[in-house]
Formats: C-alpha cells, sequence, structure tokens
C-alpha cells in the first residue's frame, strides 16, 4: 500500500480519501502551464464557476485554505475575548483551538448518550454573550446529522442575540445533503465545506465558504491575501468538472461500510454505521491496547475518546472493499490477544 503516506501502511484516522484518482496525476497536474507556478492566482473564473455550480453568485463565496481555513476566519471575525462559543461535544477539534486563541468561553453541550444531536440543550446554552455556534454535519467523531427543523431553530435563536451558526459539510459527498439554501436566505448562517474528502484534494489545502455577502465579506477582512494557490485551484476545478468520480467513491465508500459492519460484527466487534466515511467500533475496555497493536503493524485509527458513548470505540476512516480487506487482515492479527 505505497499510497500511504506518513511511514505507515494505512492512515485511517483522518477521514481522507484512501484511494486517489489517478487521472488527476495524469490530466491535470501534467497540463499545468508554468505560469501556474510563478504568477499569483486568479480566483475570478473559479469562483464564476463554482457560483454556477452551487446556484448562487460569486459574492457568496470564499476560497478558502481547506473549511478549517474558512472557521478560522470564522472565529478571527465574528468572536472577541470574553464571548461566549456554544459548542456541541465532542466535535471537530479546531473549534475549540480557535475558540482559544479568540480568548472565548467555551460552553459545550455533550451529545446525548445515544450520540442524537442535543438540540434543547444547544437551544437552551446561546444567551446573550453567545457570537458563535459551530455546527458540523454530519459531526466528526460523532456521525450525528443534525436535522433541518432544529438546525432551522438554532438559527432563528441566534439570529435572536445577533451569533452566526456555522455548519461545516465536510462530508457532503457522503450525505447528499445540504444546507446551503438555509447559509444563503439568513444572515447569520456561515456554510463551509472542503476538497479534502471525497474529492481527494487534503494535501491542496482547498474549501470554500457559502453566505450571505455581508457575512462573507466580514470573513475576506481578516484573509490573508492569496490563500489558496493556483495549482489547488486547477485541480478543485478539475474534480468538479469531474464530479461523478466523487459520487462514485462515495458509493464504494459506502460498500466498505457494509462489508466492516458484516465481517467485524462477526469477529465480535460491533459497527456503529456514521454519516460520514467513518464508523465506530466497539472494542470495550480494551480499545486503547488494540490502538496500539494497530500502530505497532502500520495501522492509525481514532481512540481514547472521553464521551461516554464513545468510550472503548475506535474511529475508523473507511474506503472501498479491497482497501478494507487488507485492513481487516491486519486487525485479526492486531486482535488476536483480545
Amino acid at each position: 500500500m505505497a499510497e500511504y503516506a506518513r511511514g505507515v501502511k494505512m492512515r485511517l484516522d483522518k477521514n481522507e480519501r484512501l484511494v486517489p484518482d489517478p487521472a488527476l496525476a495524469r490530466e491535470v497536474l501534467r497540463a499545468v502551464p508554468l505560469r501556474a507556478l510563478t504568477e499569483y492566482p486568479d480566483y475570478g473564473p473559479f469562483l464564476a464557476f463554482l457560483a454556477r455550480r452551487l446556484t448562487c453568485r460569486p459574492e457568496n463565496l470564499l476560497l478558502t485554505a481547506g473549511s478549517d481555513g474558512a472557521i478560522k476566519l470564522a472565529f478571527e471575525a465574528y468572536v472577541d475575548r470574553g464571548d461566549e462559543v456554544v459548542l456541541p461535544s465532542p466535535s471537530f477539534a479546531m473549534f475549540g483551538v480557535y475558540a482559544a486563541l479568540a480568548g472565548a468561553r467555551v460552553r459545550a453541550v455533550p451529545f446525548a448518550d445515544d450520540l442524537s444531536f442535543p438540540t434543547k440543550a444547544v437551544l437552551a446554552a446561546i444567551g446573550r454573550r453567545t457570537k458563535l455556534v459551530p455546527i458540523a454535519t454530519p459531526n466528526n467523531p460523532t456521525g450525528t446529522e443534525i436535522n433541518d427543523g432544529d438546525l432551522d431553530r438554532i438559527v432563528r435563536r441566534a439570529a435572536r442575540v445577533g451569533a452566526l451558526v456555522l455548519v461545516d459539510e465536510a462530508y457532503y459527498f457522503f450525505t447528499r445533503r445540504t444546507h446551503r439554501a438555509l447559509a444563503l436566505r439568513h444572515d447569520n448562517v456561515l456554510l463551509t465545506r472542503t476538497f479534502s474528502k471525497a474529492l481527494g484534494l487534503a494535501g491542496l489545502r482547498i474549501g470554500f465558504a457559502c453566505g450571505r455577502p455581508g457575512v462573507i465579506e466580514n470573513l475576506r477582512k481578516c484573509q490573508p491575501i492569496f490563500d489558496v494557490n493556483g495549482l489547488a485551484l486547477r485541480c478543485a476545478e478539475y474534480v468538479l468538472r469531474h464530479e461523478p468520480r466523487a459520487w462514485a467513491y462515495a458509493a464504494r465508500v459506502e460498500e466498505g461500510k457494509t462489508y466492516l459492519e458484516r465481517t467485524l460484527g462477526a469477529l465480535g466487534f460491533p459497527v456503529r454505521r456514521a454519516a460520514g466515511n467513518f464508523v465506530l467500533v466497539e472494542a470495550g475496555p480494551g480499545a486503547p491496547r488494540l490502538a496500539r497493536r494497530l500502530a505497532e503493524r502500520g495501522v492509525t485509527v481514532g481512540s481514547g475518546y472521553a464521551h461516554p458513548s464513545l468510550r472503548g470505540k475506535l474511529k475508523i476512516t473507511v474506503g472501498p472493499v479491497p482497501v478494507m480487506r487488507r485492513f481487516l487482515s491486519i486487525f485479526k492479527r492486531a486482535a488476536g490477544g483480545r
């Protein structure tokens, strides 16, 4: 498995695309003109192209260094020292990091024991000092999605106190659900997406924010010039022009989930199917030891979660069945002394 980097055979803790698109290098990277390397990038043509695909206007969009680049800008634009951030927990780790950098107080709202979204608790936590409510849907690491009605209630409650609701859709291709219309309709909603997951461009760091022009302009004021490079633009346009490949990869991931659910379940490791490109595997009290044994064999997985319903679970990035079959062969050896 030479395509796996960082000196390991399989990196299954970052929710990356596990099988690259070979045509990307053949058809794009070889055709990139030298001026794409010597000139500063022109975002205009790509923004117009992206706006047409999203049925919005270029002024509704901001290109960023991955979706986490957009998230960082949202904290910089909307959160000052002493403000409050209402944060469903556990969630994307950088939410807490950016809140700390802003000097904000985090009001953590734990997910329910069944890992359903804690809508009532989030609504109750939003107060006059709340400035930002970050929501990842589906959420990492719980795999939880928020339904349209609950998100609408949170947006309206946040609007009453002047707070921004950030909706991260990093796993859009695996769910086929979007809240883009909500972001284009409300002045206090920001939608973020990345090209790092199904589209397979994690190493190029490109994503975007979508919202009303006023929200986008607030973020733009905090953004460094030329935050996204020209090579990333060309690759991003290519993968969007060949979007069916991403949908096909997502379908293969669903097959991989079914395979893991069946095979790991038969081995005595029940699988909780998450909404993204990962699953949660019940490994019991021996989960940390099993994670170490996998790492010794070149496979890294997510583990060590504090939430009561995540204790004893491993989070495993899922790919097509052949990749998961290789993982399973290593897993069986690592779990042999369970």
